[in-house]
This record gives structure tokens, C-alpha cells and sequence, in this order.
């Protein structure tokens, strides 16, 4: 398959089609020779969004929050949404979701991590309300939506969450330990004790 895609490679190259030029070398890990190709398309949409999502990937922020800015398309919101939320911009974040959101409510995904930056924001009513669009038989969304429940005072609800998190993720320490606080708080210490001890 490498051996195709370097084909591919040399045929962008010749005919000059840079967008795709660009994508087959990131499926073959050149994430440079992307970038460059990328670059080398001023004012594309499709290339903004690829190298934002590509230095967002490399961790460079304020490069991929302007770049994503530039690409009006809904990827692009998730992906800005995301470099908001890694640069702590939670509020910034929530709203790069709502846009994208609007445009493609079926991004079971996208809802989840809204739903956890919502409840990172302290709007754990609304974080459960994403959250429970988010996709079912995920464990983080099942963690989150725990801790939703848990937030408001709901730790039999938590505990079954967090529960059905660990079937999935048996190695999910954080939903361990808060199930062990969730047990604790309606008196299993026993219980609480076990969580915790499989949270380490």
C-alpha cells in the first residue's frame, strides 16, 4: 500500500494538485511535506483547515486557531473548538461547538466533548444534556455523564454510569475513584474502599 501511495505522490506532484499532494503525504507520516503542500495553496479553504488541524496536531495553537479561523467549514469548527478547549478557553470553546453543532448535529463525537467542556465550565445540567447525545456505548461519554450525574447530586445514577464506563474501559482509574467517592457517599465504604484500590 506505501508503495501505491508514493505513485500518488509523484503523480500529484506532476500534475500539481497540491490539496492532494498534501493528504497522501500524510497518510504517509510526512507531516512536513503536507504542511509545505498545503502552504503552498494561498487562500484554500480545504488547505487552512488541513494545516490548522495539522499544527493543532503538533501542538502549535495560536498558528492552528488562525489558520482554522480562515476555513469556514464545519470540520473546521470542531477542530478550532479543540484548540480552544487545549488552550484553556473553555467559554471560547463551548461556542466553537454550538457553530459546529448547528451545522452537523449528528456529530455524536463533537457532542461529547462539548458536553465535557460544558461540565468543565460548571453547566453540568447542559454538559449532560450534550453528553446524552453523545455516542452511547462510549466510555467517556458514560464517565461524564457520571460525573454529571454526580454534580447534581444524583450518586446511584453516577455509580451506574461510571459502572457501565468500567465494562467498557476496565482501566478508566478516574471513573474508578469517582465511583469510590460516589460509594462512600451513600455509606458502601467497603465498596468505596475495593474503587479505589482498583483506581491505582
Amino acid at each position: 500500500a506505501e508503495g501505491r501511495l508514493q505513485d500518488a505522490c509523484e503523480l500529484y506532484r506532476r500534475a500539481g494538485a497540491r490539496l492532494e499532494l498534501g493528504a497522501v503525504l500524510e497518510a504517509l507520516g510526512d507531516w512536513e511535506g503536507a504542511i509545505a503542500a498545503y502552504e503552498a495553496i494561498a487562500g484554500n479553504v480545504y488547505a487552512s483547515y488541513n494545516l490548522g488541524r495539522l499544527y493543532y496536531l503538533r501542538g502549535t495553537l495560536d498558528r492552528a486557531e488562525a489558520l482554522l479561523k480562515q476555513a469556514d467549514l464545519p470540520d473546521a469548527r470542531v477542530v478550532l473548538a479543540h484548540v480552544y478547549r487545549a488552550q484553556g478557553r473553555l467559554a471560547d470553546s463551548a461556542a466553537a461547538f454550538e457553530a459546529a453543532l448547528e451545522l452537523r448535529p449528528q456529530d455524536q463525537g463533537s457532542w461529547c466533548v462539548y458536553g465535557m467542556v460544558l461540565g468543565a465550565l460548571g453547566l453540568w445540567a447542559q454538559a449532560e444534556a450534550a453528553l446524552r447525545r453523545g455516542p452511547p456505548d462510549d466510555a467517556d461519554t458514560l464517565y461524564w455523564l457520571g460525573n454529571a450525574a454526580a454534580a447534581q447530586e444524583r450518586p446511584a445514577e453516577a455509580a451506574a454510569h461510571y459502572r457501565k464506563a468500567l465494562e467498557l474501559q476496565p482501566d478508566l482509574a478516574a471513573a474508578w475513584c469517582n465511583l469510590g467517592h460516589v460509594q462512600a457517599e451513600v455509606g458502601e465504604r467497603v465498596e468505596a474502599a475495593r474503587c479505589f484500590g482498583q483506581a491505582l
